[in-house]
């Protein structure tokens, strides 16, 4: 998941670095997040898992800002960091599969 979404950034990033922050974090959002959050809701996730996924996403949106402005980035552009985004999922995976109509799904869950 790793390896694709450098390889997307990094392709991004040379073909679009004179674009401003705002246009490069919505088009690493739009473009470069899904092969981080591909499949996220299924797997049970670990702190070291989170961490690591984390640091990559962190790493990319904070290419030409510092660290420490990436939480005040999330709030004024109505971003959320992903850890936030694949608990998300999880939960709504997870509910989706309480509420199926299907005997097996429903007996997968409990």
């Amino acid at each position: 998941m790793r390896v694709r979404f450098y390889h997307c950034f990094n392709s991004l990033y040379a073909r679009c670095s004179y674009f401003s922050e705002p246009v490069l974090h919505y088009l690493v959002n739009t473009n470069c997040k899904p092969y981080l959050l591909y499949g996220s809701d299924v797997i049970t996730w670990n702190k070291s898992d989170l961490s690591s996924i984390s640091h990559a996403f962190n790493s990319a949106m904070c290419h030409n800002v510092k660290y420490e402005s990436l939480a005040c980035i999330y709030r004024f552009t109505g971003q959320s960091d992903i850890v936030h985004d694949i608990q998300d999922r999880r939960n709504r995976f997870i509910t989706s599969l309480y509420n199926s109509h299907n005997e097996v799904v429903s007996h997968l869950v409990i």
